[in-house]
């Protein structure tokens, strides 16, 4: 079995077709391309049971099914490489969550990487670093210029 799935075709499907059920349903005429938010509730200025009743409508399969097909597809995609995707999506999303919450090192530990362990070492041992009664609170990048200083012989 081989699944293609262009997400910007979807969207955009998705969106046009909404536009044209929110006009028939209740008169709010958004043309398509000022369509700026996924939020449809948002880009109509829809009450709850407004934004209720145009997610029912535009879920019926009648709705669904009247999707212009994709012909101008290029490319199919089979399972393995359906998985081989997923595993780059758990990848990225693991990299987004890293970045959005960093790593805070407050001992020397085995959560520290090792390559840092020796410069922060000789930093505290020099009092340049000092913390905090919580700790030292320093990220990846902090760890970075320690070991930076330690070899141009400034924490010597």
């Amino acid at each position: 079995m081989r699944i293609y799935i262009d997400f910007d075709d979807v969207l955009c499907e998705t969106a046009l077709a909404f536009t044209k059920i929110a006009k028939q349903m209740f008169g709010i005429d958004v043309p398509y391309r000022e369509v700026q938010f996924f939020n449809l509730k948002k880009t109509f200025n829809l009450t709850d049971s407004q934004y209720e009743e145009l997610m029912k409508a535009g879920h019926f399969p009648d709705n669904l099914l009247n999707y212009e097909d994709q012909s101008n597809a290029e490319d199919e995609i089979d399972m393995e490489e359906l998985n081989k995707l997923k595993e780059q999506v758990t990848y990225l999303v693991g990299l987004v969550e890293t970045l959005a919450n960093p790593m805070i090192y407050n001992d020397i530990d085995e959560k520290m990487p090792e390559w840092a362990r020796k410069s922060v070492q000789k930093a505290v041992d020099k009092g340049v670093l000092s913390g905090t009664g919580e700790g030292w609170n320093l990220k990846y990048d902090d760890l970075r210029v320690i070991v930076w200083l330690d070899r141009l012989g400034l924490l010597e």
